[in-house]
């Protein structure tokens, strides 16, 4: 049965939100431990390049690794993406560019794993992730609570957000707030196997903030990043009656939906913050993308791929009536691009 075009369409906003977010999510999660490596190494000397070395391998695993059998091939899945059952069928930058994204992004975790001396043959990847997630959780045992420190001090870094919004734990108990009955086996075994959660909750105060639980640094911050990213698009939601929200979210923020939408996002991510003007307006940058109309924002990731410079104008014009010229421009450091 189709859905109302009002209806598809703000579901389809909804996934390209989550694409952002969850691929802001995936870009972090490789790259943050940089950012703080000083406060890392004088934690426990080792954690950075192990650190390194755990997130490549377990960001391979779904490509090469344990979630493939999981949640299926990604070949399989995106090459089937205009089939009328497929979850994103409905959703023309998916349909148009979801596979090659996920291609992109799969080669830029095997660069970035060929120079770290890590891995990337099926087999030895998976035991050498097993290894490097023992590793961790040895490394990390005895300083969990300065650790979790040093993740809400990354996540300001990259965000600007005022670390006392910033909440984070280290620990094997990850659950928390009403989580979405998983309704498929795929999404049974990543409810069940899943070792981080991040979101937005209400603090005492009456203030919302974002809230992480993870078994290990890596993925802490991961998840203190999809929190916080989350936090930003809730400018796009806010505009959506009640019944429309429940369908959208529920529809969209499905667990078995997180793989593919890391595999698609992490590469549109690297896209969208090379287009942003500078690196203090990304969660503007981000609130001002969250509250276009869909089909606006459709165009937008579209440019991204296809026209650049047009998205760059775009996000710029963003800003046209703030005076961006005189607040200076800032760059984002080389250790959250990645390089």
């Amino acid at each position: 049965m189709s859905l109302h075009p009002d209806r598809q369409a703000q579901l389809n906003k909804r996934f390209s939100l989550n694409l952002l977010i969850q691929g802001a999510a995936s870009h972090t999660y490789l790259t943050a431990h940089h950012l703080v490596k000083q406060e890392l190494e004088a934690i426990q000397p080792g954690l950075l390049r192990l650190y390194d070395k755990m997130a490549l391998n377990v960001h391979l695993s779904q490509w090469i690794g344990d979630l493939v059998f999981a949640v299926g091939f990604p070949s399989q899945f995106w090459s089937s993406i205009d089939q009328p059952e497929h979850p994103f069928s409905g959703h023309p930058f998916l349909v148009k560019h979801g596979e090659n994204l996920s291609l992109q992004s799969k080669r830029h975790t095997i660069a970035r794993a060929r120079k770290r001396g890590v891995s990337t043959t099926p087999g030895i990847q998976y035991a050498q992730t097993f290894w490097l997630l023992g590793r961790t959780v040895m490394k990390e045992k005895l300083h969990r609570i300065a650790l979790a420190k040093a993740a809400v001090s990354a996540t300001h870094q990259i965000w600007g957000i005022d670390p006392t919004l910033l909440s984070g734990t280290i620990t094997g108990n990850v659950e928390f707030g009403e989580l979405q009955k998983p309704t498929t086996r795929a999404g049974r075994i990543l409810r069940n196997a899943a070792a981080g959660y991040g979101g937005v909750i209400k603090g005492y105060d009456g203030r919302l903030q974002v809230h992480a639980r993870a078994w290990m640094w890596p993925l802490l911050s991961h998840e203190l990043t999809k929190g916080t990213a989350e936090l930003v698009c809730m400018h796009g939601l806010n505009n959506l009656d009640d019944e429309t929200y429940q369908y959208v979210t529920h529809e969209a923020d499905k667990i078995e939906h997180e793989i593919w939408m890391m595999q698609a996002g992490g590469e549109l991510w690297r896209l969208f913050i090379a287009a942003i003007p500078s690196a203090d307006l990304l969660a503007k940058s981000l609130m001002h993308v969250a509250r276009m109309e869909p089909e606006p924002l459709e165009q937008l990731l579209m440019d991204l791929i296809e026209h650049p410079f047009t998205a760059k104008a775009t996000i710029a014009d963003f800003f046209d009536h703030e005076g961006l010229g005189d607040t200076g421009y800032s760059e984002f450091p080389d250790e959250y691009l990645g390089l």
